[in-house]
């Protein structure tokens, strides 16, 4: 098969490939386009910005070939043999064809070179594993070793071989991304390869960090409830203490609330990592999830506990801006977002993403010394005061007036 014709149409920067092509072939190299842009070229839809060049030969020698014929940057990785090339509206990637051995269950490959067929060949699934040839004398021709355009033209997902997901359960994930962000059926035998990869209970190699840098990729997809809902009825997360239905059914109000958010901005994983905190029995247990940590898994530990107290002083407080104010103030956009999902019809909550955020304290803490009141606890509980005047409404005097009613001056 020849893609020469959609390559032409559907690649815009085909031409340089043609010609990065034509530089390996006077080289004695072999380079193909391969990657996500092939499998989105075939299956006709929105193509990613990612160029991937697999090289059968000096990957980096043809980056370095290709930079003095274009100019750009250049980014060598020795250790791996692959060198990265970019200029002002391209990224192109020229990654030594490899093959890869799997020691243990989900431990880190052995690579070794290899030739296109078996790079291809070592890749997760058959849509993945073809690649479109820029030698100039078989431009456009399809490499496809292990029939995956059978899968293109069925938009069936299909592993490459049943021990797939024990080699690497992240694969598994992967699986459920591509399968609700291409809507693609899950395939016979990627469901076989997920009943072996629980069979071995490969899921439970897979570290906390690995685990958490998937579910981060699921939450960061636009069709991240449909992922959600196949990964918890394909058992990925039967591993975990949590409720998975609670998860894939939150997700997918969360991912409204996200977009319609009318507050401060908030992101929508922020409130996928919340929800999946309140599935888990101890979610503080589980802060390893969260990449990169900070603020977020701050939020994952604490962040449901902390918006259900704040629901309860809302409840406390019925008719009180003051004191509703005082409550969400400090509380994180997330959180407010999270709060409201739980307590959709809360009017304090409404009142104070349309018009308690935006009241300005009139007073100072100049306004507080030039009145005699000097700094320490009572200084700190007068600017207190005069935060809830504001929200109940008062004008400025009335504000510096509640600050130092209590205080002896």
């Amino acid at each position: 098969m020849n893609c020469l014709s959609q390559a032409q149409s559907g690649l815009s920067s085909w031409q340089l490939l043609c010609e990065i092509g034509r530089i390996a072939a006077n080289r004695g190299e072999h380079v193909a386009l391969v990657g996500g842009l092939v499998r989105d070229l075939l299956l006709e839809v929105p193509l990613g910005h990612d160029i991937d060049l697999a090289v059968e030969g000096d990957a980096i020698g043809l980056s370095k070939a290709w930079q003095e014929t274009r100019g750009g940057e250049l980014l060598a990785h020795r250790n791996f043999q692959n060198a990265t090339w970019k200029n002002e509206t391209l990224d192109i990637d020229f990654v030594r064809a490899r093959q890869e051995t799997y020691p243990g269950i989900a431990q880190l490959p052995e690579v070794s070179p290899g030739t296109l067929t078996q790079d291809l060949q070592r890749r997760d699934f058959r849509i993945n594993a073809l690649a479109i040839s820029l030698h100039p004398d078989h431009l456009g021709n399809l490499i496809d070793p292990t029939r995956g355009i059978e899968d293109i033209t069925h938009r069936r997902l299909n592993v490459l071989h049943p021990q797939s997901f024990v080699d690497d359960p992240t694969r598994a994930f992967r699986a459920v991304r591509y399968a609700a962000r291409l809507d693609l059926e899950i395939g016979d035998e990627t469901m076989f390869a997920v009943d072996h990869m629980l069979e071995n209970n490969a899921l439970s190699a897979l570290t906390p960090e690995r685990l958490g840098l998937e579910l981060e990729r699921i939450f960061r997809e636009e069709s991240a409830p449909l992922a959600l809902e196949c990964a918890s009825g394909l058992g990925l997360f039967d591993h975990l203490p949590m409720d998975p239905i609670s998860l894939f059914t939150g997700s997918e109000e969360l991912s409204y609330v996200a977009q319609t958010w009318h507050g401060e901005p908030i992101e929508k994983v922020d409130l996928l990592w919340l929800l999946l905190a309140s599935t888990l029995e101890k979610p503080e247990e589980w802060a390893r999830l969260v990449p990169g940590g900070g603020r977020r898994a701050k939020l994952f530990q604490y962040g449901v506990q902390e918006v259900r107290q704040t629901l309860q002083k809302l409840i406390d407080s019925p008719d009180d801006p003051g004191l509703h104010g005082e409550s969400l103030y400090r509380l994180p956009p997330a959180l407010r977002a999270y709060a409201a999902y739980l307590d959709p019809d809360n009017t304090a909550l409404q009142w104070w993403e349309d018009k308690g955020r935006l009241i300005a304290v009139g007073v100072t803490s100049q306004d507080l010394l030039n009145a005699g009141l000097q700094p320490g606890t009572a200084f700190g509980e007068a600017l207190r005061r005069a935060k809830q005047a504001a929200w109940r409404g008062a004008n400025t005097d009335e504000q510096l007036a509640a600050a130092l009613a209590n205080n002896a001056l």
